[in-house]
């Protein structure tokens, strides 16, 4: 397909809504009912003590999807669902719970990341942690791949995947069906993982 020629999967964007459903509402509290993220500040790590830097320019794909995220964490479950929105640069999100009331929204334009809460909630990542998640999934690999540290790669086929880190073990295993949708996210270090179904 053509976005493949690009460097880019589309199928990546059911993970995208997934960790931002999970995850980046409740951390945003951190910071009142909103934050804005830019250059130094946004870093995360790909397991712990493991830093990396997270400025790269969003591919350039018009895409627009809704999904049911599941999320399991510590034997915690929590299902949302999410939008997602790729145009002109900029990469949108909004979450709403299961009843369809909206919950966060979510802008990055690959220097800063702006978030808003709509509703508080409490306990998990924080959103630049979210937002290496997303770039490992949906970034191309030859774009990632310089901002890891030496020794970690990521091995791409058409039904799975993954980044292994400098030893060879692996921390992100991200599985796609036949049809080439995404199924399932595990991140080995953190211990999540998330299914999705689109509707």
């Amino acid at each position: 397909m053509v976005a493949d020629r690009l460097g880019f999967r589309p199928v990546f964007f059911g993970y995208i809504t997934a960790l931002w459903a999970g995850f980046c509402c409740a951390a945003v509290l951190l910071g009142g009912c909103g934050s804005i993220l830019e250059d130094e500040e946004l870093r995360a790590y790909l397991a712990p003590g493991v830093p990396v830097a997270l400025t790269l320019s969003v591919p350039p794909v018009e895409r627009e999807t809704r999904q049911l995220m599941t999320i399991t964490h510590a034997e915690q479950r929590h299902a949302l669902i999410c939008l997602t929105a790729l145009h002109g640069g900029i990469l949108h999100l909004s979450g709403l719970s299961i009843q369809g009331v909206r919950l966060f929204e979510a802008d990055y334009d690959g220097s800063t990341l702006k978030t808003k809460l709509h509703l508080p909630l409490s306990g998990l990542p924080d959103p630049a942690q979210v937002l290496l998640d997303i770039m490992l999934c949906l970034w191309p690999v030859e774009q990632l791949q310089p901002i890891l540290p030496a020794g970690y790669r990521l091995s791409t086929r058409p039904d799975r995947r993954v980044l292994y880190d400098d030893r060879g073990d692996i921390l992100y295993d991200i599985a796609y069906t036949a049809s080439g949708e995404i199924s399932s996210l595990r991140q080995q270090r953190f211990g999540y993982s998330i299914d999705f179904q689109e509707l």
